[in-house]
């Protein structure tokens, strides 16, 4: 048993080192102005107050896309419902998003999102 959790554990473990190889940031929670659908399925989401002088393509957005940052094409599905969600309902939104360049330069991808209070 106490294999089967340590086991359990390093792989929470390299799975958030693998995580953190890509985004680098979260956004606090902030409520979204707009979200823009893409014609490949990705999306834009724009937060009120997000700003950063890295996503020089777009410094007020954060793009959602399949395949960028190991984002699967049912993740962005879900993200663009919590992201229109949060629109309707006025909740905020925190994004854990890359400002490396990594997938693009100077565009900021995002990987996660979550709800705050």
């Amino acid at each position: 048993m106490r294999t089967v959790v340590r086991g359990i554990v390093m792989g929470l473990l390299a799975s958030g080192a693998c995580m953190s190889a890509y985004a680098t940031q979260w956004t606090t929670g902030l409520r979204v102005t707009t979200v823009q659908v893409l014609p490949d399925g990705g999306f834009w989401v724009y937060l009120a107050g997000f700003s950063d002088s890295a996503c020089s393509t777009n410094p007020t957005g954060i793009r959602i896309s399949a395949n960028a940052l190991g984002v699967t094409t049912d993740a962005v599905k879900a993200m663009l419902a919590a992201a229109l969600s949060a629109k309707a309902s006025g909740l905020k939104l925190a994004i854990l998003y890359d400002d490396s360049g990594s997938v693009s330069p100077g565009s900021c991808y995002g990987q996660h999102v979550a709800f705050e209070g």
